[in-house]
């Protein structure tokens, strides 16, 4: 029997436990959450993907033959689906985006007026000769 484990970190700061047994001959499969059962599967001998939320993250596994012998597993987190903390996310980046250019354009009036100061106090000093 395979097992596999993995420890997720939600973004309200939540760790949670997420593992598997799988019958590699019957192929059953039995997934949990911080020792709950989340997802019983039966007859898992060929590649199968499964999605489910953890908090308000859309998780995916999948499973998947090795070249050899046995499977190989893969869990991550979709972060293109449109779910709640993937539209936070995305909120949130188009927010330091903005800060980002304002700051940049802040910088950009700063150096000009700066520069501006010192045309005219060269223009001056230089006429007052």
């Amino acid at each position: 029997m395979a097992q596999q484990s993995w420890t997720l970190n939600t973004g309200n700061g939540r760790q949670h436990l997420i593992g598997l047994y799988h019958g590699e001959e019957s192929g059953h499969l039995a997934v949990y959450c911080n020792n709950q059962v989340i997802l019983v599967d039966f007859h898992v001998k060929e590649e199968k993907r499964f999605s489910f939320f953890l908090d308000e993250e859309l998780c995916e596994l999948t499973i998947t033959p090795g070249a050899q012998q046995g499977f190989q597993y893969r869990l991550v987190l979709n972060e293109q689906a449109d779910t709640p903390s993937n539209q936070r996310r995305k909120a949130l980046a188009a927010a330091q985006e903005k800060d980002r250019k304002e700051w940049i354009w802040r910088m950009v009036f700063g150096a000009a007026a700066a520069l501006f100061m010192l045309a005219l106090t060269l223009l001056a000093y230089y006429r007052g000769k």
